[in-house]
């Protein structure tokens, strides 16, 4: 038989499992909204061919990198225009 001490550093151990598998389901619901979307669109292949060169002057990971950053440019852009005028 075990005795006080032993059990309750068991049921302590056995709290914090599940208090941490808690935190961690409470963190990835916080960043859902973080996750990138995969989203199939079409575009002209002139346009494919200037985005290409886009990326490649201004070393940018990828074609999604370069227009996540262009849509969030002109939106922070927008915004600040909405506010001044």
């Amino acid at each position: 038989m075990a005795n006080k001490f032993e059990k309750f550093s068991s049921t302590n151990n056995d709290y914090q499992v599940a208090r941490d598998i808690q935190q961690k389901d409470a963190l990835n619901e916080k960043l859902n909204w973080e996750r990138k979307v995969k989203t199939s669109f079409s575009i002209q292949q002139k346009n494919i061919d200037r985005l290409d060169e886009m990326v490649n002057q201004l070393n940018a990971k990828s074609r999604s990198t370069l227009l996540d950053t262009i849509i969030e440019n002109a939106y922070s852009l927008d915004c600040n225009n909405k506010v001044t005028t």
